[in-house]
């Protein structure tokens, strides 16, 4: 166990190194996005939902108000979402990604390399 964390550590130091900028907006994507929907998706906006009926209960005659406020909350809402997932991640997937992934099978690839030209290869020849 304690060699498999080690190896996966010196995987994500090589990627930090290599591609920092996509490392930094990646996990902030993540984090935005966990954050949206988890937090605010589904504890704050069903919170906002419960206060809504119990004030329509409390107040019948505001219920085209109420109704109309939480149209424009849902509204406003999914839309948001809708603009990160599209827009934002649209934008972090053609350009971030595509340069990162080849910046980094270069580096993994030079690595490669080197490694397999240091390695004694010799008595893999035919000696014949």
């Amino acid at each position: 166990m304690k060699k498999v964390l080690h190896n996966n550590l010196y995987m994500l130091k090589i990627f930090f190194k290599t591609v920092p900028l996509y490392s930094v907006c990646y996990a902030f994507l993540i984090i935005v996005r966990s954050v949206l929907f988890n937090t605010v998706g589904n504890v704050l906006f069903v919170q906002y939902i419960v206060k809504l009926v119990e004030f329509v209960i409390a107040h019948p005659e505001e219920t085209q108000k109420t109704l109309a406020r939480l149209v424009v909350a849902t509204c406003v809402y999914y839309g948001f979402v809708l603009l990160l997932n599209t827009v934002i991640e649209g934008l972090f997937n053609n350009s971030l990604t595509k340069s990162a992934e080849i910046r980094v099978n270069r580096v993994f690839s030079k690595m490669l390399f080197e490694k397999s030209s240091s390695a004694d290869l010799g008595c893999y020849d035919d000696q014949t």
